[in-house]
């Protein structure tokens, strides 16, 4: 039987209430066929084209609902929002007051009059409009919420938050209506009442989003109810990094004679010492503030010291990475003896990331020696693939370490090699016979030959075959000429590029005279101050703090911190830009691009997309020259190098076209398996110095990342490029180096604070007093710095 046209129309929007806009399209476009000459299912395909950006097919839709029905005023107004959204703001005007003039008039019609004259800056006839909508309907939560907006954008906070809780007062599970009504209550200096809401919102949604923000609005107002909160959570959430920096912070400004883990009950410290981000935390602050690292611990000592009673069961690895840190920095013989005791059964137990996360505590507790010899001891006596991976990895970093050597060792490989064979991590075992292969310690056939599994082997095969010909498998030795043949590569966004020019002039390019490729873009750019790992490449002196403050301990996200400094961030874009022309003549070089980011093609970019573009882009410009150079040096153009000690750049270039190997920026062993990251291993993508054969591998290695993806390798799903490249230039067994120059910095757009004031004081009216003073105070300060410095 067929369904009938209603009944789709009603089923298409009862998908468009569950958010499912493609299905609701789907039988909207059904109901269509079905009765082709009703206007009903045009005018609501039309909508959810709208909804989903389809804006030429919601106006072929709009047009076709008009043609079978012309006086449909809810088409009419559904076709003009399709205008506003558009940007064609007169244009939807004028089609609202068409029906208007009709004496159609309803409080949907009056709201969409309102936000189009708001658009338009016809502020006080919105304001009128908004009135007369919610005359009309009172309770109506979608034009209640978008007179708030209104007020907000008045600066009229007392009139927003009346809004936003009049939502809540007509339907208390309106989530995002708590949430702003807490920062209209935050911007009012009503903390508590803010805490109030965000908690509202949490118990609602169950959102550990709103968790968050309610605890850091709590933190704020009263930090021991802010932690027995806290507590009160941790065994069914996991806890960000930033409460933890909250919770730490607080313990660490109470007395130190005061024991304060009584009002927590055990399993909830627990809980708390076994989150992750807890870890990450530590090992954060141990870099950052080695005093307060060392305060914390001893703050969690009592209870560190009840997980290791040898009555109670193994502990979970999370908990057993605390004890490593822990006995690392505190030397508790207690918990030193517990922790060596049990030191192998748990390395064999732990992933990668955790191997990361404690290898630089392992050095300090034992020794680098011993440290490495854990992982190869591991790999062979408990055939723990993880250890094996970190050991060939280490390998590369440490070809003097004994311990190492075994996995250089054919037969040694032969013997324990079968045993991961039953591994049921396949990611991790191709990763390994790749990088095996590469440095031709096995051949396919041998790999067979040990391996039971057919298909795995011919999906190595695979892997093989499509990777091998972007590794280097050619070597050329250094003609005897008397000068080196040197190509110098320098590609991203310029930045301070004048200023960093000076160093690079002198340890480059004054004694190898090398020949200069750039391949940049248009916009010098800056660092993006988001939120605290580069505010402090834009942002300087008390300002800086003034700036994280607000991040990290207001209710707002860097987009919020965007609208409400307009005239800062505009500052910020308003960087100059370069020509082509320029640049030859800045470089002195022929051999330059200079593109537009904002065009389409790349507009949709990231900045680690825009930068793995670049590398690969200058590297194409050295190959379109048909020449042959000795050495490849690959540089950012904002960063300085120096050259503290002579090199003997005719040894370097030699040793790097007769060995797999290429000279980073940042590699030193076991400090790269970076212990906050996630298991990430790192090498540093801002110089690369190789043969021109290892040069193109190392600039398209980032351009890879699909291809090891799609080849089933792991490591590769984050979008990181220190992993990709470091991973990747592993796969393809190549020894990473420490380069023979000193990074020195790396130079950002400079802004002055007497022009970072300016452009705030525009922006005063969009923030809170306690905010505003704040800014002004610590920029004025930092004026006085200037002069006085």
């Amino acid at each position: 039987m067929t369904v009938p046209y209603d009944e789709i129309i009603q089923k298409g929007i009862k998908a468009r209430q569950s958010n499912h806009r493609q299905e609701a399209l789907r039988l909207f476009k059904e109901a269509i066929e079905l009765v082709p000459n009703q206007f009903r299912a045009y005018r609501e395909a039309g909508v959810e084209c709208r909804g989903l950006g389809l804006f030429n097919d919601a106006e072929g839709f709009f047009n076709q609902a008009l043609i079978y029905q012309p006086n449909d005023f809810a088409t009419k107004i559904h076709q003009a929002v399709c205008n506003r959204m558009q940007g064609k703001h007169e244009l939807c005007l004028q089609q609202i007051m068409e029906v208007i003039n009709k004496n159609i008039i309803n409080a949907w019609i009056c709201n969409e009059l309102a936000i189009s004259l708001k658009e338009l800056g016809r502020l006080e006839e919105a304001g009128h409009r908004f009135q007369q909508a919610l005359a009309m309907e009172p309770n109506n939560l979608y034009i209640l919420w978008q007179f708030a907006l209104f007020a907000r954008l008045l600066g009229n906070r007392p009139l927003a938050l009346e809004q936003f809780e009049s939502i809540n007062q007509y339907n208390p599970l309106h989530i995002g209506a708590y949430v702003e009504a807490a920062t209209e209550l935050q911007a009012l200096g009503r903390q508590r009442e803010a805490a109030e809401k965000l908690r509202l919102a949490f118990l609602q949604s169950k959102n550990p989003v709103f968790l968050e923000k309610y605890l850091l609005a709590l933190f704020e107002e009263d930090p021991p109810l802010a932690a027995r909160e806290l507590f009160a959570n941790v065994g069914d959430h996991s806890i960000s990094t930033v409460l933890i920096q909250n919770f730490c912070s607080y313990i660490l400004s109470l007395p130190h004679d005061v024991g304060h883990l009584d009002a927590f009950q055990n399993n909830q410290v627990i809980a708390f010492l076994s989150q992750e981000n807890f870890t990450v935390h530590l090992i954060v602050l141990k870099n950052r503030n080695y005093e307060s690292f060392i305060a914390l611990l001893s703050y969690f000592e009592p209870m560190i010291l009840l997980l290791t009673d040898k009555s109670q069961p193994l502990i979970n690895n999370k908990l057993f990475l605390l004890l490593i840190i822990f006995s690392a920095y505190k030397k508790n013989s207690v918990v030193m003896s517990y922790v060596m005791a049990q030191l192998e059964q748990y390395i064999a137990l732990f992933s990668f990331s955790e191997l990361c996360k404690v290898s630089e505590s392992l050095v300090r507790l034992t020794s680098r020696q011993f440290a490495l010899s854990l992982f190869s001891k591991v790999s062979i006596s408990h055939h723990s693939i993880d250890c094996l991976l970190a050991s060939l990895i280490m390998r590369g970093y440490y070809p003097e370490e004994a311990c190492l050597a075994i996995f250089d060792d054919k037969d040694i490989l032969l013997e324990i090699l079968p045993f991961f064979c039953l591994s049921k991590n396949e990611a991790l075992l191709k990763n390994i016979f790749t990088h095996l292969l590469q440095r031709k310690i096995f051949s396919l056939a041998e790999i067979k030959a040990l391996y039971p599994d057919t298909e795995f082997v011919e999906s190595l095969k695979i892997i093989n075959e499509t990777l091998k010909p972007v590794f280097q498998n050619s070597y050329q030795p250094v003609k005897k000429t008397e000068k080196l043949n040197v190509a110098l590569c320098i590609s991203g966004q310029l930045r301070g590029y004048k200023d960093a020019f000076i160093a690079i002039n002198k340890s480059i390019i004054g004694p190898l005279q090398p020949d200069i490729f750039i391949h940049t873009w248009a916009d010098v750019g800056f660092k993006a101050p988001f939120p605290s790992i580069h505010a402090n490449r834009v942002f300087h002196g008390q300002f800086l703090h003034a700036y994280q403050d607000l991040l990290f301990r207001k209710n707002y996200s860097y987009n919020d911190i965007k609208k409400l400094l307009p005239t800062l961030f505009r500052l910020l874009d308003e960087n100059t830009s370069v020509t082509q022309k320029q640049l030859k003549e800045f470089y002195q070089t022929e051999f330059v691009v200079v593109e537009d980011d904002k065009e389409g093609r790349f507009e949709k970019l990231t900045n680690q997309q825009k930068m793995r573009y670049k590398i690969d882009a200058c590297n194409q410009l050295i190959k379109k020259t048909g020449k042959h150079y000795d050495l490849v040096i690959r540089l950012r153009p904002d960063l300085e190098l120096h050259a503290v000690t002579p090199i003997d750049w005719r040894l370097f270039a030699e040793n790097c076209n007769t060995r797999k190997e290429i000279f980073v920026d940042w590699s030193d062993g076991l400090g790269d398996f970076v212990e906050y990251s996630n298991g990430i291993y790192s090498i540093g993508d801002t110089v690369g110095i190789g043969s021109q054969e290892s040069m193109d591998f190392y600039a398209r290695a980032l351009k890879l990342k699909d291809t090891f993806i799609d080849q089933g390798l792991a490591y590769f799903s984050k979008d990181y490029g220190h992993l990709i490249l470091a991973h990747g230039l592993w796969l393809g067994g190549y020894a990473i180096k420490k380069m023979p120059l000193k990074k020195g910095k790396l130079i950002n757009v400079n802004l002055k604070p007497k022009d970072v004031l300016n452009a705030v004081r525009n922006d005063l009216s969009n923030l809170d007093k306690e905010i505003a003073d704040s800014f002004i105070k610590a920029l004025e300060q930092d004026i006085m710095d200037q002069t006085s410095g």
